[in-house]
């Protein structure tokens, strides 16, 4: 018996291994998220927060083995969507793999919109947008430029677009671009938290409780990055050796290990860049060293890059996270300024960092490396001579990006607004999901915590001249009573 061989010797079985590796690196991405997003939100929300996150993976796996992975890497399949395999049916098992590693890419994706739409989106449909979303939009969009038969794809089979097609290495689009439009859609719905733009016109800051849990999400977030960007090699790749004749007349192919290697290097470079460029931009705007921000700042580095790690060098990796790092500042400012309630800055962060890495691989993406990542080698980066056909494939994309997720998910946050479900009662976003919801606390009632997390957050404004939004009184069953006393609605006792 023998083992079927790819890419010049590796076996499928290696191959196989490695992606699912890389797929459970990417998981632990959503450990991050969960940590991220518990420690942005109040005390009273936490329990909410972390649910959101546990079955927006739950739900994002059933509907993708359902429908999406049929829309996405199904066959047959046109330029537009895939037309088979639904529920794996027919598949082939040697692809097992592809169902498993991709999914963790559609649940990274789902999760961003819940920072956007933290403490105050009903928690039924918040799931049932990560079905919608995990089923159909997600999938269909990555069809176009993930798989061989995309009409976007950069290792489209026949007739991609403008005969070289849109490269986006591990998602800066597909993923995060996506994924923060859908986001803004989803906060501009809902519209913001209580007393987060007062009438007076000034900006409230409604601080989350635990810097820890942030600055511990982010980090679990870089490390599954590792995965996401290097796993990507194999998993958007039809691991064929195709050797091309480059504009110098040497050789080059397809070359997994430099690849990967490559992106391991341009995956660090980026988030340390965009982490130290953000860093020095709050301290100047500022005069302190906010973590939250900087935080942010290094994930948008590390979403900047996602485009074109496997195609750009070293020190393009660099300008690209420094230039991640002021988007996000630029988006940040943005939306505060249109009084946009996004409490993860999800909106900054993934759309304004995706945005401009995928324009940046245009310009920066090395005709030997586009072989070497098994990409068609008809144009390359700008700033290499490789004319505007890239630049114009990658302007395409991102403006894809941004109509379908508006068209699709902005479209039905809006219709579910109408109907005025969509947002909690008002008496729930003042007690907290956590009781109303979930029925419990995450912290034991009688702890410190809401004295001290009202106390940072009293500092931190002073320091960041802003105005911050009470916690009510000091534990999660007076806040309760206080509400339900005031409520015909909630005669019962929950003690």
């Amino acid at each position: 018996m023998t083992t079927p061989m790819v890419d010049g010797g590796k076996s499928l079985t290696e191959e196989v291994a490695f992606l699912v590796l890389t797929g459970v690196e990417v998981f632990t991405m959503q450990t991050g998220f969960a940590m991220l997003t518990a420690g942005a939100v109040r005390s009273k929300n936490v329990v909410n927060a972390l649910t959101t996150n546990v079955f927006d993976c739950a739900i994002s796996a059933l509907a993708f083995f359902v429908m999406g992975f049929a829309f996405q890497l199904g066959t047959p399949a046109n330029r537009f969507i895939g037309t088979g395999n639904f529920a794996l049916a027919g598949l082939d098992p040697d692809l097992l793999v592809q169902f498993f590693f991709h999914w963790t890419f559609v649940a990274v994706s789902t999760t961003i919109v819940s920072g956007a739409v933290a403490e105050r989106i009903s928690f039924t449909w918040y799931l049932i947008y990560a079905a919608v979303y995990s089923a159909t939009v997600y999938p269909i969009f990555s069809h176009w430029v993930w798989s061989p038969q995309g009409w976007m794809s950069g290792r489209a089979s026949s007739n991609p677009l403008f005969d070289q097609g849109a490269i986006d290495f591990a998602g800066s689009t597909v993923v995060h671009l996506l994924g923060g439009v859908s986001s803004i859609w989803g906060a501009l719905a809902l519209g913001p938290r209580m007393g987060r733009f007062p009438a007076s016109g000034r900006t409230s800051r409604v601080r989350g409780h635990s810097l820890t849990l942030m600055a511990l999400g982010t980090l679990l977030l870089w490390i599954g990055w590792y995965g996401f960007n290097c796993g990507s090699v194999y998993g958007f790749n039809s691991s064929v050796q195709i050797q091309v004749t480059l504009s110098d007349g040497t050789l080059s192919g397809l070359n997994i290990g430099r690849t990967i290697a490559r992106c391991a290097v341009n995956t660090t470079l980026s988030a340390c860049a965009g982490g130290i460029a953000t860093l020095i931009l709050v301290r100047i705007q500022l005069q302190t060293s906010h973590l939250p921000a900087c935080l942010n700042g290094l994930l948008s580095g590390l979403v900047a890059i996602t485009a074109g790690c496997g195609v750009v060098e070293p020190y393009a990796a660099v300008i690209i996270g420094v230039g991640g790092g002021l988007m996000y500042i630029i988006c940040n400012n943005l939306i505060c300024k249109l009084r946009i309630d996004d409490p993860l800055e999800a909106f900054p962060v993934h759309a304004g960092a995706g945005f401009f890495g995928t324009l940046m691989v245009g310009f920066f993406a090395r005709e030997q490396y586009l072989a070497e990542a098994g990409y068609r080698v008809v144009s390359w980066g700008v700033f290499y001579n490789g004319g505007g056909r890239l630049l114009a494939c990658q302007i395409v994309l991102v403006l894809c990006a941004i109509a379908w997720g508006s068209v699709t998910i902005g479209l039905f946050f809006w219709i579910l607004r109408a109907t005025g479900t969509l947002r909690v009662s008002e008496e729930e976003e003042l007690v907290g999901h956590d009781y109303e919801t979930h029925g419990s606390a995450a912290y034991p009632e009688g702890t410190s915590l809401s004295g001290l997390e009202d106390m940072s957050q009293r500092i931190t404004a002073k320091r960041s001249f802003d105005v911050v939004v009470d916690e009510a009184t000091p534990t999660h069953h007076e806040r309760y009573r206080a509400a339900s006393s005031n409520s015909s609605d909630h005669a019962h006792d929950r003690d």
